[in-house]
């Protein structure tokens, strides 16, 4: 890994960064350095600019499909760089595709004009500007996408006069999935465990699940959570 940081002139930077679980990076947002200390497989080096994370980089030792997840759902780093037994593959960290049922991120063809100086410098970006700039894929916007879809089948269904009762439900959804993904745990139904997403499907499928967590979750904010 190292001769690629070396290859692409990032070896001398002071924002180029080793990075482990154990190391805290202090200059990043507290919720950024969160997101990547939940990631599965960690990366090898970081490179921040302007307090932001411009690109992750692995090594070929890894799953790639975990690597394009947790890459897209952490929806802060453009550029993804994995080794490969050559030298270096480079993925567009906002844009995914799926292919023969597995999770891809897309990959950026102007790999030879990637270098520490195109980086700071904008350049690449800027030639890069027709790929960076398509967020249809973005995971914000494809968030968006299926919280619309969402509730238009719920007005769809016998909510269409109770548009609030729609949106609420969807409010406690969209934070329950949040616990979810904190692995927050929970002792709804005499269980004492983190929720995961079948479990919460499962649950959504009976109304009187749903509402038994809905109370449950009230109760244990003290009644704060929904009002």
């Amino acid at each position: 890994m190292y001769n690629i940081i070396e290859q692409l002139g990032f070896s001398k930077s002071k924002n180029i960064y080793n990075y482990t679980k154990n190391i805290d990076l202090d200059s990043l947002p507290l919720r950024i350095n969160k997101s990547l200390h939940a990631m599965t497989i960690s990366p090898q080096y970081i490179f921040i600019l302007n307090n932001k994370p411009i690109i992750l980089f692995f090594s070929e030792q890894i799953h790639s499909e975990t690597v394009f997840k947790q890459c897209w759902n952490f929806a802060e780093t453009p550029i993804i760089i994995i080794e490969n037994e050559v030298d270096f593959d480079v993925y567009n960290g906002f844009d995914y595709i799926h292919q023969n049922g597995k999770f891809l991120l897309s990959e950026i063809a102007q790999k030879d004009d990637l270098t520490y100086i195109s980086i700071v410098s904008g350049k690449y970006f800027e030639n890069s500007k027709d790929i960076f700039d398509k967020n249809d894929k973005k995971v914000d916007k494809k968030l968006l996408e299926n919280i619309k879809e969402a509730r238009k089948k719920l007005l769809n269904l016998n909510l269409k006069d109770h548009i609030d009762i729609a949106n609420a439900l969807l409010g406690r959804v969209i934070f329950i999935r949040y616990l979810i993904d904190r692995k927050v745990l929970l002792k709804f139904e005499n269980k004492h465990k983190a929720l995961t997403n079948e479990e919460l499907k499962i649950i959504l499928s009976s109304k009187k699940r749903t509402y038994d967590l809905f109370r449950y979750l009230n109760v244990k904010r003290k009644g704060k959570m929904y009002q």
